[in-house]
């Protein structure tokens, strides 16, 4: 599978680029001047399927909460990096296990919304409501859960002979 990945410029064009040189293009739309930061862009494409700037945003979120990091200005260019090449990540695994299984998709987002539930919920809130307080939206986790589930059916499908 050849990827080819492409940078939206601040004027709209889209130019391809090295990974190198679209995390970097990246960094400046997600780190740009509050009227630039506030507008959800297309920051690259993954064999055709978009990044935006609020997936990465929210990926950052979700990695501050998982990790119990502070973001600050000397550690934002490496976990905006970051963010960007797990949702990089995240596309190739998802476009390789559905071109593998075309139905495992639709399962695996209702097996994700399940594991929100039992993963984030406490007592007395949904999962969706804890993941909501903390400032990540529930939609990126369970497209998080989503790839990896797709990427495990992947792989057992094409290991599981040889653990048998």
């Amino acid at each position: 599978m050849n990827i080819y990945l492409t940078l939206a410029t601040h004027s709209g064009a889209f130019l391809g680029f090295t990974k190198a040189t679209a995390l970097a293009g990246v960094l400046l739309t997600v780190l740009a001047p509050p009227t630039l930061a506030n507008t959800v862009s297309i920051v690259a494409t993954v064999n055709g399927d978009p990044i935006t700037s609020y997936e990465v945003a929210q990926r950052i979120a979700m990695l501050e909460d998982a990790t119990n990091m502070e973001i600050t200005d000397e550690n934002r260019q490496r976990i905006t990096e970051d963010a960007l090449q797990m949702l990089i990540d995240d596309s190739l695994k998802l476009q390789v296990g559905v071109e593998a299984n075309p139905g495992v998709k639709t399962a695996a987002m209702e097996r994700a919304k399940d594991l929100i539930e039992t993963s984030f919920a406490t007592d007395t809130k949904s999962g969706t409501k804890v993941l909501r307080e903390i400032g990540v939206e529930p939609m990126t986790v369970q497209a998080k859960f989503v790839s990896d589930l797709v990427w495990n059916d992947y792989l057992r499908r094409i290991y599981d002979s040889k653990f048998q």
